[in-house]
């Protein structure tokens, strides 16, 4: 096991530049998978309490609540929604849609990124494997045996950490990846379901005002 993470330590340029982007996707995941925690533990409690203010026609309240937290994706696109509820229901439909629109960018920044990370591990480890072959087809023209031996040797010792190496990040950095696309999916379907949950309360209430 030490010879084998000697040998992995031993990769090169290619190598050390592989650990580079494994560390930057662990950072990528790291960050998404707090925002997504984040946005979906605090909005079910924003939704609630903006649906209550709502059902009591507190819509000024429901605003309010939203300014106040400037920073949460919830707030931010529910706002688009309580801000038409004073019109007919395809501005408010309008107002899902920008809401919506304001949520995309937020669940998608640097989601994408990561199986793009991986495919840049891998295709890394696939660049470490060529050097190291170009290293022992050299090595055949090499006059001296002894070090024409210990070229081949160190040769395919670097095609082959490298390769692994990059296998070793790519693989890993691929299932988080996918578990991070279901986090936001899941973001997604939540926020949704709510914000139509609100639009139809308003939708009820504006027709509840224009019978009356």
């Amino acid at each position: 096991m030490i010879e084998v993470i000697k040998n992995l330590m031993g990769s090169g340029i290619t190598g050390i530049a592989i650990v580079v982007v494994g560390l930057l996707a662990v950072i990528i995941i790291i960050e998404r998978w707090a925002f997504f925690n984040k946005s979906i533990g605090k909005s079910f409690k924003f939704f609630r309490l903006i649906r209550e203010y709502v059902a009591k026609g507190q819509i000024d309240k429901a605003i309010a609540a939203c300014d106040s937290n400037p920073n949460l994706a919830s707030a931010i696109v529910t706002k688009e929604i309580l801000i038409r509820s004073d019109r007919d229901d395809a501005s408010m439909e309008a107002g899902l849609e920008i809401g919506l629109s304001k949520l995309e960018p937020m669940i998608n920044k640097r989601v994408d990124f990561i199986p793009t990370l991986a495919n840049i591990s891998t295709l890394l480890g696939l660049l470490g494997t060529i050097i190291g072959l170009i290293l022992t087809f050299a090595s055949f023209s090499n006059g001296d045996a002894e070090g024409g031996k210990a070229a081949l040797t160190a040769g395919i010792s670097l095609a082959m950490s490298t390769t692994a190496l990059g296998l070793i990040v790519a693989i890993p950095i691929t299932f988080v990846g996918s578990m991070i696309e279901g986090k936001r999916d899941r973001t997604v379907s939540l926020f949704r379901e709510n914000l139509e949950g609100i639009l139809d309360q308003l939708k009820n209430r504006y027709m509840k005002d224009k019978i009356g």
